[in-house]
């Protein structure tokens, strides 16, 4: 559209109907491409949420097996 020339009417009836078509197929874009921003804005907050969630499920298993090794190195020392 950017590319696009402007053509030459014969009538300024033609000309209200070129520029109305246009910004009719401009709006368009616009709401699609909104609307596919949203969508995405949408998604990348739910992906967000469940990746946090994995963090926090990966960082308390990492301290319990933490936990446990510290806990097996000891019983492996007192059977020295």
């Amino acid at each position: 559209m950017e590319n696009e020339e402007i053509p030459e009417f014969l009538s300024p009836k033609e000309e209200i109907v070129y520029w109305r078509e246009l910004a009719k197929r401009l709006k368009q874009s616009y709401q699609e491409a909104r609307d596919e921003l949203i969508e995405f804005q949408e998604g990348s907050r739910e992906l967000e949420a469940e990746l946090e969630t994995q963090l926090v499920q990966a960082e308390q298993r990492n301290r319990d097996l933490l936990s446990d090794n510290q806990r097996l190195k000891c019983e492996v020392e007192s059977l020295k």
